[in-house]
């Protein structure tokens, strides 16, 4: 079986209450440290765009961000934390 096979119940099985919890506060922390780094650039040239378009007064500037991470590095934090429940 190739890894691209692999399914989350093979790798990692049931995940407990607490490790659920490690793992949104994990994933929290990255998107903070994401957003810290990189939100600036971004707005910068939003707000450019936006004033180079010649808005009127009332339009809205409408802003998104998308995170995308693989389940390979929710596999990744799982395996860490449950390797820290050895030590």
């Amino acid at each position: 079986m190739s890894e691209e096979e692999l399914r989350w119940e093979e790798v990692v099985g049931e995940l407990s209450e607490e490790e659920l919890e490690e793992l949104v506060g994990e994933l929290s922390e990255r998107f903070k440290d994401i957003v810290f780094m990189k939100l600036e650039p971004t707005l910068r040239k939003k707000v450019q765009e936006v004033i180079k378009g010649n808005p009127y007064i009332n339009d809205y500037v409408v802003i998104t961000w998308k995170m995308v991470f693989v389940i390979n590095d929710l596999v990744q934090i799982i395996g860490r934390i449950r390797r820290k429940g050895f030590t």
